[in-house]
């Protein structure tokens, strides 16, 4: 499955596709199958080659920053009567049970 994301495909729970061809490029070429694994004949891993910033976010993720500047400056952001700027982010709140299936 992440494969297919990786590639571009949505899957369920992805808020928009990968728009990029370095994650796959970096999992698909020669030098990012490793085999034996650890000198273990049973074992291959699939390693992603680069440092590029997109394909370490995605192997080991990013560090968390504060997402209001970024919001109060987009497109979307609006004045309030007092001249304080505010953003309107729309969620879904629905209670959690098991099976749920958004």
């Amino acid at each position: 499955m992440w494969a297919q994301a990786a590639s571009g495909l949505p899957l369920p729970g992805m808020t928009r596709k990968l728009n990029s061809t370095q994650y796959p490029m970096s999992i698909t070429n020669k030098s990012s199958f490793m085999y034996p694994f650890q000198g273990d004949p049973f074992a291959v891993a699939i390693v992603a080659v680069g440092n590029e910033g997109l394909i370490q976010a995605i192997e080991k993720g990013y560090a968390s920053f504060d997402m209001k500047p970024g919001l109060l400056a987009g497109p979307k952001h609006k004045t309030g009567k007092s001249g304080n700027p505010y953003t309107t982010v729309p969620f879904l709140s629905v209670p959690y049970y098991s099976g749920l299936r958004l």
